[in-house]
């Protein structure tokens, strides 16, 4: 089952903040097909409201237990009740980031959406952090790019619950490297504490920290340019 979220905090224009759309567990495989069905359904009128209704054409899911198995292979349209998703194109950005392009609207309306979902692999304390950063400034890249692009657009972020600190941690990184770009600053800590005050039972870790100022340092070697920190 999904489960509206938060609105939190992004930073000043050109950016949007992230919609965080909080996302249980849903139906375990062993279910029968009839429930994992009406399951898809529930999963996609849920995805489809917050694309409509908050005009969000950009869906970062993060980890494998947030409805990856209901969307089509490329090339392939599925019906779920009301909704009907067809998968354009697939692209593995790097590992750890794969792109589908997908086309998404009401059965009975014959305008679809065009959006751009991100599948992006979880991480722990225990990742090799070269690696998790280096996928993680990929992702940010392209959603800098396309919030330039789309500019009113917010991304939303589709997670299981039990995964609230990364998903949190993604706007956090964002926010970051926003930052880095729009004001030639590394702001670290009140990132951390802005999305604290919404979520004060949201803890991050020493490992989490650490990661924030890697990612800071590797993105501002990457763009070569000099700031305030």
């Amino acid at each position: 089952m999904l489960k509206q979220g938060y609105l939190l905090p992004g930073v000043q224009e050109p950016f949007k903040p992230c919609w965080l759309t909080l996302c249980t567990k849903l139906e375990p495989a062993v279910e029968t097909n009839n429930r994992k069905r009406l399951s898809a359904e529930a999963h996609w009128e849920l995805r489809c409201t917050l694309i409509t209704e908050n005009d969000s054409l950009t869906l970062i899911t993060l980890g494998t237990e947030t409805g990856l198995e209901f969307i089509p292979h490329p090339s392939h349209i599925c019906e779920y009740g009301r909704v009907t998703v067809a998968t354009v194109n697939e692209t593995r950005l790097t590992r750890g980031v794969t792109l589908k392009t997908l086309s998404v609207g009401k059965t009975s309306d014959p305008e679809k959406k065009e959006i751009a979902n991100y599948s992006v692999d979880l991480w722990s304390d225990e990742s090799d952090s070269s690696s998790v950063i280096e996928y993680l400034i990929i992702l940010m890249e392209q959603m800098e790019n396309r919030q330039k692009k789309l500019k009113s657009h917010p991304v939303t972020i589709v997670f299981n619950v039990s995964d609230t600190q990364q998903a949190i941690s993604l706007c956090i990184m964002n926010n970051i490297m926003s930052t880095i770009s729009v004001d030639k600053e590394v702001e670290i800590f009140n990132n951390v504490r802005r999305f604290q005050d919404v979520l004060p039972n949201v803890e991050f870790t020493e490992e989490s920290f650490r990661l924030f100022c890697q990612l800071a340092f590797v993105y501002l070697e990457s763009i070569g340019v000099y700031t305030n920190i």
